[in-house]
């Protein structure tokens, strides 16, 4: 099931030169295309430990790591660089072989 994303935002993809706040924004848009829109809101902003948020934030750190290195969405999402680490790690090693469609339809979004 996909869910409607924000009318207000532009679907251009980031680049280099976008802040941390514009790339943000971007992919928690490009998620609420497969994640409940105030699921990926709690998944990237909360703590919750539960397996869908968790695996939301998984997957947002994974994509902003593309254009971002761990120390940085670290700062900005008040967690260790090795925890982006191990989100980075679940996606690329875990995801593809306990749900092939939705990393299939992660990896995607960084698809021009």
């Amino acid at each position: 099931m996909t869910y409607p994303v924000y009318p207000h935002i532009t679907d251009k993809k980031p680049q280099p030169a976008h802040t941390i706040e514009a790339v943000t924004t971007y992919y928690m848009v490009m998620l609420t295309r497969y994640f409940h829109p105030d699921d990926v809101i709690q998944a990237v902003h909360g703590k919750s430990r539960k397996d869908n948020i968790a695996l939301i934030r998984h997957c947002f750190r994974w994509l902003m790591y593309r254009h971002f290195n761990t120390l940085e969405i670290g700062r900005k999402f008040k967690c260790d660089h090795t925890t982006v680490l191990h989100s980075i790690n679940y996606v690329n090693d875990k995801l593809p072989v306990q749900d092939k469609k939705l990393h299939k339809q992660i990896s995607n979004i960084l698809k021009p």
